[in-house]
């Protein structure tokens, strides 16, 4: 069963409302939204958040320079990494990092990964995770589950909520 809202303050143009630009809005309740929100800026939200669909149209492609230690800077909240040459050995852990100013303190580091250049199982089985994040960095670890050494690069991607 419905019951209709019950009567209140409304902006003028409300039900068809195309655009609104405000310095501060602070909404109590509810807010029902059908079609696409930009915000240009932050937005924070006290209490459950649905429905939320993440578009990063802005995507990088970053390769880590110089060992599988060496930190990878990105500018981008979602991307794809490609690790040097990994040699961890069996039951062990490398660690890297993740720079750059869109990590922040409350980011969540989401990973997939994509491809291994080595053979799984005869050259172990890499399997990657985020450790930490503080602003502007994120540890990496990959562990090999496998039962011999890793021998070579793994892809990930990543997104950063």
């Amino acid at each position: 069963m419905s019951y209709p809202a019950p009567p209140g303050p409304t902006l003028p143009g409300s039900g068809n409302l195309k655009t609104l630009s405000v310095e501060t809005l602070q909404v109590t309740g509810d807010v029902d939204v059908e079609g696409n929100v930009t915000v240009d800026g932050d937005v924070t939200a006290v209490g459950n958040v649905t429905g939320v669909g993440l578009n990063y149209s802005s995507k990088g492609i970053y390769t880590q320079l110089t060992s599988a230690t060496t930190a990878v800077p990105v500018t981008t909240n979602a991307g794809s990494v490609t690790t040097q040459s990994l040699t961890t050995a069996t039951t062990a852990t490398t660690v890297f990092t993740m720079t750059g100013a869109v990590f922040l303190s409350s980011s969540q580091v989401m990973l997939t990964d994509v491809a291994y250049s080595g053979t799984p199982l005869t050259n172990g089985i890499p399997v990657m995770y985020a450790t930490s994040v503080v602003a502007g960095t994120a540890t990496i670890t990959v562990a090999n589950y496998g039962a011999n050494a890793l021998a070579g690069t793994l892809t990930f991607n990543y997104i950063i909520v």
